[in-house]
C-alpha cells in the first residue's frame, strides 16, 4: 500500500505482479504483522497507511507518529502524517507538513502537490485544488490517482468536460 501512496495505482501495481487485488491485500498484512514484530518507521508508516484506510484516524496518526519519531526527516513519513491530519480536519497542519516535504524532497514535487492540492480541496480552496494536482500531474503522469481530486474538484465547480477528461486519466491506471 505504501508503495503505491506514490506511486499511482494499486491496480496496476498488482496486475504487473500478477496476483488478485484480494491476495495483494492478505499477503501485505502477513508481511506487515512480521515487520511489526521489529519495527522500523516504514513498518508504521504502512501500518498507519491501513488504519487510514479503515478510517481509524486516531490510530494511523499515533502510527505515524512513530513513524515520524524513528525517521523525522523522511518526506513520505510527513506526507502520510499530512494525507492523515487531512482527513481529520487538520488542513493547515497537513498544509504545513507537505511543505516541509517538499523542501525536503525538491527534486520530486508531482508525489507532494496532489496531496497538497487535496488539502486545498477539503479547506474549500477549489481552484486552487485543481492548479496543483494539475501541476503534479504534469510533472509525474503516472500518478493517475491524483486524478480523483481533479474529478471532485471539477465537477464541484461545474467543469464536466474537465471532469470526464480527469476520470479517464483516473481510469487510464486502474
Amino acid at each position: 500500500l505504501s508503495l503505491t501512496y506514490f506511486s499511482g495505482s494499486f491496480g496496476a501495481l498488482i496486475r504487473n505482479l500478477g496476483v488478485t487485488y484480494t491476495g495483494a491485500r492478505l499477503q501485505s498484512r502477513e508481511y506487515l504483522k512480521e515487520a511489526l514484530k521489529n519495527p522500523t518507521s516504514i513498518a508504521h508508516l504502512v501500518n498507519g497507511r491501513y488504519y487510514l484506510a479503515r478510517r481509524q484516524h486516531e490510530e494511523a496518526v499515533v502510527e505515524l507518529e512513530r513513524a515520524l519519531a524513528l525517521d523525522p526527516n523522511n518526506p513520505a513519513n510527513i506526507a502520510a502524517m499530512a494525507n492523515t491530519l487531512s482527513f481529520t480536519g487538520r488542513q493547515k497542519e497537513a498544509e504545513d507538513l507537505i511543505n516541509r516535504a517538499i523542501r525536503l524532497d525538491p527534486h520530486n514535487p508531482g508525489r507532494y502537490l496532489y496531496l497538497l492540492g487535496g488539502i486545498q480541496f477539503c479547506m474549500g480552496n477549489l481552484e486552487e485544488a485543481a492548479t496543483l494536482v494539475e501541476k503534479g500531474l504534469r510533472i509525474n503522469p503516472e500518478l493517475t490517482a491524483s486524478a480523483a481530486w481533479l474529478i471532485a474538484t471539477y465537477g464541484l465547480i461545474g467543469k464536466g468536460k474537465e471532469a470526464r477528461a480527469a476520470l479517464e486519466i483516473y481510469t487510464k491506471g486502474r
